[in-house]
């Protein structure tokens, strides 16, 4: 088996529609295989430090991760070519479990602090927490059913989400 060796532990691994693998590991590296050569190439946004969730939706790469030595988590998508900032807001303390891109094109984002849910065309993101319905607000996994329902799994249940 080939593969990554010093890199440790894994986070994430996505294969994108063109059968490109991305690898994404904690400590913020984030590596792509061409097929074609077999060579991993480093594809992690500059100074990028820590990584915490990864998708492939839409003909991008959405990763939440931390830059340098700050706490609170960014997220970032990459088209391939470069890497922008979603502007997201989340706090120092917050734990970011895990990243879903739903069918509408929108990012659903897991916290400890509830979901954020993301449209990136206008830039605009809303938190859902107990306050608007979960029954908890450690999230742990997100997606969809029938009927373009949010199907979000938290320490304490399971919430289905009808936007």
């Amino acid at each position: 088996i080939e593969g990554i060796e010093g890199y440790n532990p894994v986070e994430a691994v996505v294969v994108a529609p063109d059968g490109r693998v991305i690898a994404g590991f904690l400590q913020g590296e984030i590596f792509e295989l061409n097929v074609d050569s077999g060579i991993w190439k480093s594809i992690a946004p500059e100074n990028f430090t820590q990584l915490y969730a990864m998708s492939f939706a839409n003909g991008k790469l959405w990763v939440i991760g931390s830059v340098d030595s700050e706490q609170a988590p960014r997220g970032f998508s990459s088209n391939g070519t470069n890497w922008q900032e979603l502007g997201i807001t989340f706090n120092e303390r917050e734990i970011v479990r895990t990243i879903f891109n739903a069918a509408d094109n929108t990012v659903w984002i897991g916290t400890s602090a509830g979901v954020i849910h993301f449209e990136p065309e206008s830039g605009v993101f809303e938190r859902l927490t107990q306050a608007e319905g979960l029954v908890d607000n450690n999230v742990t996994i997100i997606c969809e059913g029938p009927n373009n329902a949010i199907w979000i799994g938290t320490e304490a249940g399971l919430c289905r989400y009808t936007p």
